[in-house]
């Protein structure tokens, strides 16, 4: 059985993060978020066992997604875009009228997930990234919350 949960266990995420995932996003970044009220993580689980989460902001009329994390093992199986749509309803009520995220430019299995799920690319922001003395832009992508 496929549920999605409000969480504030964040302990439960920890087998979504492999080491080679290099990212500011810690544990203890996502547990610091999910414990201040703006902010939401939802999990999606299956048979019990989490298989993604979202960080999202949500202080605003609009929502920013922070990080989306799918275990290494279940990557490429639909997970992500499950999730993705699932949170439409909630944010929904909630009352936030889009989603908005930033995504590396180089990162094109995200930036296809996007664009699948109804993101459109509404901005750059130039050398935002910095990663192994680099500068990447960013993609700015929004979705209405419909």
């Amino acid at each position: 059985m496929t549920e999605i949960l409000l969480s504030k266990n964040v302990a439960q995420l920890e087998a979504l993060f492999s080491p080679e995932d290099a990212s500011s996003w810690t544990l203890e970044k996502w547990h610091e978020c999910a414990m201040h009220p703006d902010y939401r993580v939802w999990v999606l689980q299956e048979n019990e066992i989490v298989k993604a989460a979202v960080l999202v902001n949500v202080a605003d009329d609009v929502a920013q997604l922070m990080y989306i994390v799918v275990h290494p093992e279940a990557r490429a199986q639909g997970y992500a875009t499950k999730l993705l749509s699932a949170i439409q309803n909630e944010l929904s009520n909630l009352s936030k009228t889009d989603l908005l995220l930033e995504v590396r430019v180089d990162n094109h299995a995200a930036i296809a997930l996007y664009k699948k799920c109804g993101f459109a690319e509404i901005g750059r922001r130039k050398n935002y990234y910095h990663c192994d003395n680099k500068k990447y832009a960013a993609i700015v992508m929004k979705k209405v919350v419909e």
